[in-house]
């Protein structure tokens, strides 16, 4: 049921500010419009807005064969902290706590239900620059791991990953990855690419994406400023709109490609 799809699906949502809940207010305008739903491969996401112009909900409705599910999922700004609650036919089955700082920024994430946890540091100029996260689940499983992010001129050019994996099977093992990824410099990033990109780490139990919408409100730290177009795998096109906004992302690898349609909302 948790379909890869929904990671890749969160990060072309409309970025709505950052920081505490009485500094993220973005109203909803015809000069900004918010991104109220996405499809791709037959399933889709919705959003709905608070009067500050955040998203306060959103549901993800996807196929499977000949079975269809609904998650909703609330969230809940608070000063310290911001809590997201996901239900399936009304059965509370996410729960999610992240905690701030004085600045409004992300330090720790808790997933209550596998457990998890993670830890976010940021440099002088507001970007994430480490995450230290550990998981366990069912089975005796364990799972590790150390995200380092790298930037230039504004953007997030290199991701330093190492996971490590132990079950009371296989032992331990460990992986190590390095992404580097390329901008448009003459174009501006566009909303929520931090994942279908995998910008940032969606990996461990965050199996709807709740990190990318807060990374997209600024909770995570500045964002790149600029269009990605690629990495070592990967190729993003775009498409626009009659009013400029991008209404259609390609993501393309050796294998086959996957195209992401977005709807906006711009009325208060």
């Amino acid at each position: 049921m948790k379909k890869v799809f929904i990671l890749l699906l969160m990060p072309l949502v409309m970025s709505m500010g950052c920081s505490k809940d009485d500094e993220s207010s973005t109203p909803i305008t015809k000069d900004n419009c918010a991104v109220s739903k996405i499809t791709a491969n037959g399933d889709a996401i919705t959003f709905e807005y608070d009067e500050k112009g955040r998203i306060n909900s959103y549901e993800i409705l996807f196929v499977e064969e000949d079975d269809k599910y609904v998650l909703t999922s609330k969230i809940n700004y608070l000063n310290d902290r911001i809590e997201i609650k996901g239900y399936e036919e009304g059965i509370l089955v996410e729960d999610y706590e992240f905690k701030l700082d004085a600045s409004g920024k992300i330090i720790k994430a808790i997933n209550k239900e596998y457990p998890a946890e993670a830890l976010y540091s940021y440099n002088t100029e507001g970007y994430l620059i480490k995450e230290v996260y550990q998981e366990k689940r069912l089975y005796e499983e364990e799972y590790k791991g150390t995200h380092e992010y790298k930037y230039e001129n504004g953007n997030l050019t290199s991701k330093t990953s190492k996971k490590t994996f132990q079950d009371k099977w296989s032992g331990e093992y460990t992986q190590e990855e390095k992404r580097d990824f390329i901008y448009d410099t003459n174009e501006e990033n566009v909303p929520y690419s931090s994942l279908f990109t995998g910008l940032i780490e969606e990996r461990w139990g965050w199996d709807y994406g709740p990190i990318h919408i807060l990374y997209e409100h600024g909770y995570f730290g500045k964002k790149s400023k600029n269009r990605i177009v690629g990495d070592k795998e990967n190729t993003y096109t775009y498409g626009k709109n009659a009013n400029g906004k991008i209404e259609l992302v390609t993501q393309s690898d050796p294998w086959y490609d996957t195209k992401y349609s977005i709807e906006y909302q711009c009325d208060k």
